[in-house]
This record gives structure tokens, sequence and C-alpha cells, in this order.
């Protein structure tokens, strides 16, 4: 008997691809890449990186068959590595993380979100290795590459700066991140950044920022700050809110409750 989320997976390919034999097949070929890819983050952000992976690595094909582009492929290919790395298939995450730094510097798709986001994964995908110096340089790469091409202030930083206070905030080096979390709360208040990450993620690198000085109240304020703000942009079971509660919510609770004892 067919595994439910290969059969589930074989669904959704044919039903992406026989809803498009009637565009161009160019743009065809595009949208297929474009929907499979936005199919692979919702299940993502399910936490089925099973199905996502499949989903991403479908993408991947067609965009390879059909030389849709390097741009089409680099997207694909970071969805690859993402899922890869949450899966725990971390050798073939890091060969598909050089691959990918590579493409992009190969066709100059350095000045594109892309690569930005590839930055941040490969950080993410070190830091959770413990290659804290690696991360560290990832994450300087991907706030130069934003602030070069979009602006300081710009929403394509917002991810990369969070990101890299949150490196320092789990490092210890709390000058560092000090710096950045003042940064992300001025990152937050810019208008393309309404209804995004910026806020949540903001609060959650506060909050750990309060927790580190001894300011338990404080923290456990900031973090339900977070919560709150993760749950109306994006709903109650989205992955977002179950990373802030799990990162800290609980353990404030009991670590204030002691603290108050």
């Amino acid at each position: 008997m067919a595994h439910p989320k290969k059969v589930f997976v074989s669904a959704l390919l044919s039903i992406f691809t026989s809803g498009l034999v009637a565009l161009a097949p160019v743009q065809a070929k595009l949208t297929l890449i474009n929907t499979l890819l936005s199919s692979s983050q919702s299940e993502y952000d399910k936490g089925n990186y099973l199905v996502s992976l499949k989903l991403s690595e479908r993408a991947l094909e067609v965009a390879q068959e059909s030389k849709a582009g390097a741009l089409a492929e680099a997207s694909a290919l970071l969805n690859v590595t993402l899922n890869l790395s949450a899966l725990g298939q971390y050798d073939a995450a890091e060969q598909d993380f050089k691959k990918l730094l590579a493409m992009l510097d190969q066709y100059k798709l350095m000045r594109y979100p892309v690569a930005i986001l590839a930055f941040n994964n490969y950080a993410a995908h070190t830091r959770n290795l413990g290659r804290y110096t690696e991360a560290e340089a990832f994450l300087n790469k991907a706030v130069d590459l934003g602030t070069r091409n979009f602006g300081v202030n710009s929403v394509q930083n917002v991810l990369s700066v969070n990101n890299l206070a949150s490196l320092y905030l789990s490092w210890g080096k709390l000058k560092e991140a000090e710096a950045l979390v003042d940064r992300t709360i001025e990152l937050a208040k810019a208008p393309k950044a309404k209804n995004t990450i910026a806020g949540p993620y903001s609060l959650f690198n506060q909050s750990k920022l309060a927790e580190l000085k001894g300011d338990y109240k404080e923290a456990q304020v900031l973090l339900q700050k977070a919560l709150e703000q993760a749950t109306t942009i994006y709903g109650a079971k989205h992955a977002y809110v179950s990373l802030v509660y799990k990162g800290g919510l609980a353990k404030k609770k009991k670590k204030n409750y002691d603290f108050e004892k």
C-alpha cells in the first residue's frame, strides 16, 4: 500500500500539471514551478517537510528540464536545501547549499532576494550544527546584500538582522546583540514591515535579551506580545506561532514563577 503522503504528493503534482496545459509552454512551466514552490512552502509551514521536499524537488526538475532560467532553478534548489536540513539530511543539504551559492555567483543573482534567503538558510543550517562563526559570516553577507541592493531599512533586511541578533543572543554576545535588537525595532516600524514577521521576531529577540539581562518579568511581557502578534498575523496554527511559544514562552512562565517565588 502506498504511503499516504506519497499519494498526496502525486495527486498534487497531477493537479498542478493538468491545470496548466492550456498556457504557453514557457509560461506554463514558470507557473508550475511557482505553484509547486508555493505549495512546498505551505507544507513546510505545517511541518510536513517530506511533502514539502518532494514538491520542491519536482519544481527543481521542471526548472532544469524546461530551462526556465537560473533564477527559477535557484529558487527551487533553495527550497530543497531548506527541507533537507529540516529533515536532518545534513550532508545532502550541505552539498546543495554550496551548489546554490555557486549558482547564485555564476549567474549574477546576488542582487535578488533569493540570495538573501540562501545565506539566511545556510546560516540556520550551520547554526543548528553548532558552527556559529560560519553562521555569523553568512548572516553578515545577507545583511550586506540587503543593504546594498534594497537599502538599510528595507524589508529585505528584516530576516537577516533578526537572525543575526538571535545568533548573538544564543552565543552570549550581548553587546553585539543589543545593537541589532535596537535595529530590529526600527525595521519593524517601516510601513512595508506591517503584518510581517518583523514585529513578532523583534519582540521575540527583545524578550531573549531581557531574559539574558535577568529581567524575567519583562521577558514574559515581550514574549506574550510576540505570540499575540504572530497569532493575529498568521493564525494560531501557523509554524511561526509554534516557534514563538516553543522558543521561550513556557520556559519564561516557569522561570518567572521561580523568580517570584
